[in-house]
């Protein structure tokens, strides 16, 4: 509010710089016209900028949804400056970057507006908590997640993220002392999307953000096993939190040892359960292991098909039509979630 004050008044005899320099002097903060439009929302028009009203609007968009600052100085001269939020990439080597970076910023929008939707509701967090109940938990995927929203630690599938950005598999986004998990993994399995929520999970508890910042994740297995694929300590770490939730400690390879041979995949999916109720080991998590351990993925596949009855996207959505009317929500955040899920 004191920042809106301010600039209102600075701008009361300013004559604002054209679109094209506007947009121009975005660009050179990193953020290209197709995000802008991506994040702005749907009422927006271009003609606005053309007033002191319009373009101070702009600049309240722009701050709350990429970081971006907009100055104005005495003599009238406007200038725009990125926030140094550290952003940290896991991708494959052959990632376009540019896309890599527009997608990065978009995944980080949205996580800081649902933190933001928390904070203007005092909806506190308490990750102490979570975690202290996960490890009790019966780990499956609509357990996680609505354990996630229990301590209002966002979830937020977006299924209609844009075809021409690198599409992250996993982000985790930390705003001052407030995260928000982004997913964005096509893969229909609610076993894979579990393994890839976990990771997410594994970065925040390891807490590989030290600070407001954001990790996203755009290259990870779709066999819901491992992530070591061009990887770091952290990608490792984050992976073995992961693993460790889903084995509840048992010596998977080892109890596969001595399973021997199995040729019908109700047998394989009947064993997964019998570990599950016994041992509190994710069944599909099991199948999976079983499918990497001995090749044997049509195998694996067809066993999933025994013990996952949803798709992953359903339970992500679901959770989230439960949820929302907890909160009360700005029509422009609504509209802007709801445009990519």
């Amino acid at each position: 509010m004191e920042i809106r004050t301010r600039l209102s008044k600075v701008m009361e005899s300013f004559t604002p710089p054209s679109k094209s320099i506007i947009y121009k002097m975005i660009k050179d903060c990193g953020v290209s016209k197709t995000l802008l439009k991506r994040v702005l929302p749907q009422w927006w028009d271009d003609s606005l900028l053309s007033s002191n009203t319009g373009l101070l609007q702009f600049s309240l968009l722009l701050r709350n949804r990429l970081g971006i600052q907009m100055d104005v100085a005495e003599s009238g001269s406007v200038s725009f400056r990125a926030a140094s939020t550290p952003i940290q990439f896991k991708k494959r080597a052959n990632t376009d970057h540019e896309k890599l970076a527009d997608a990065a910023l978009l995944t980080q929008a949205v996580g800081k507006t649902f933190i933001r939707i928390l904070r203007y509701n005092d909806a506190l967090q308490n990750t102490e908590l979570f975690f202290s109940e996960l490890a009790r938990a019966n780990v499956d995927l609509a357990n996680v997640v609505d354990l996630l929203w229990k301590h209002n630690i966002p979830v937020l599938y977006l299924d209609n993220f844009p075809s021409a950005l690198s599409r992250p598999a996993g982000a985790i986004v930390r705003d001052e002392d407030c995260y928000a998990i982004v997913l964005s993994h096509k893969h229909k399995s609610v076993s894979t999307q579990l393994f890839v929520l976990l990771h997410e999970i594994g970065h925040m508890k390891l807490g590989h953000l030290e600070t407001s910042g954001l990790i996203t994740d755009v290259s990870i297995s779709a066999l819901g096993e491992t992530l070591k694929e061009d990887t770091d300590q952290q990608e490792i770490e984050a992976d073995e939190f992961a693993l460790n939730v889903l084995r509840n400690g048992i010596d998977l390879r080892g109890l596969l040892r001595n399973l021997g041979a199995i040729e019908r995949p109700g047998e394989l999916a009947l064993h997964a359960k019998k570990l599950s109720n016994s041992h509190n080991v994710n069944p599909g998590h099991f199948v999976l292991t079983y499918g990497r351990e001995t090749r044997n993925w049509i195998l694996a596949h067809q066993a999933l098909k025994f013990l996952e009855r949803d798709t992953a996207q359903t339970i992500f959505k679901a959770s989230y039509e439960n949820v929302k009317s907890r909160y009360n929500i700005k029509t422009d955040d609504l509209e802007l979630l709801e445009r990519l899920q």
